[in-house]
C-alpha cells in the first residue's frame, strides 16, 4: 500500500461549514469516495489547531495515484477547502536499521 498524509484547510469561504455537522458530512463522502473508489484505508484522521485545520493519513493500492488526484480535485471544487498531499514513507524504509 502507498501512504499519503493529506493536510487541509478551510478558505474563507469554507470557514462556515468549520463545525461538527458540517464536518461530519463531508468527511463521510470524502472517506467512502477514499475506500470505495481507490481501495484506500484511513490509518488516523485528527483535527488541528495552526495553520491547518485537519490532517489525514491514509493508504492505498498502488498503481492509483491519479485516481487519487481526481478524488482530491473533486473534494476541493466547492472551493471550500485547499488540500496538499504529501507521499510518506515508514522511517525504516528511509533508513534501514543497520545491522550489527
Amino acid at each position: 500500500m502507498d501512504t499519503f498524509v493529506i493536510l487541509s484547510k478551510y478558505t474563507p469561504a469554507g470557514r462556515k461549514y468549520a463545525n461538527p455537522d458540517d464536518a461530519r458530512k463531508r468527511w463521510d463522502v470524502i472517506e467512502a469516495s477514499l475506500r470505495n473508489t481507490l481501495g484506500g484505508t484511513v490509518i488516523a484522521h485528527y483535527v488541528t489547531l495552526g495553520p491547518y485545520d485537519s490532517v489525514l493519513i491514509f493508504a492505498i493500492r498502488p498503481a492509483q495515484h491519479f485516481h487519487l488526484f481526481q478524488c482530491l480535485v473533486a473534494a476541493q471544487e466547492p472551493g471550500d477547502v485547499e488540500i496538499t498531499v504529501m507521499p510518506a514513507w515508514e522511517f525504516s524504509q528511509f533508513a534501514p536499521a543497520k545491522k550489527p
